[in-house]
């Protein structure tokens, strides 16, 4: 789903700001100031979820996340639609 929210990228101690552009059950797609390096453990938080995943691919700013754990449908679905604003729980 093409999403256009603000979000936060963790990498070890360093913590940096994105802007989510596509989010998927299975990871989502970002642009970033500075990209963590690739095959990188991270967490995406997201309105206040955290969400483990590593860093699948990077192309300048952009840069593709796969998540550990798949988002169920439904909060793919809600989240794009309210704009970030409803909760999602990780299965």
């Amino acid at each position: 789903m093409a999403v256009d929210a603000d979000a936060l990228v963790r990498h070890g101690e360093v913590v940096m700001s994105a802007r989510l552009q596509d989010l998927s059950r299975g990871g989502a797609a970002l642009v970033a100031f500075a990209p963590p390096p690739h095959e990188a453990r991270v967490t995406l938080e997201l309105d206040g979820w955290l969400i483990d995943a590593r860093v699948a691919w990077s192309v300048g700013r952009r840069f593709g996340l796969s998540f550990e754990t798949p988002l169920r449908a439904t909060d793919v679905l809600l989240f794009s639609r309210k704009g970030g604003s409803q909760p999602f729980v990780l299965v």
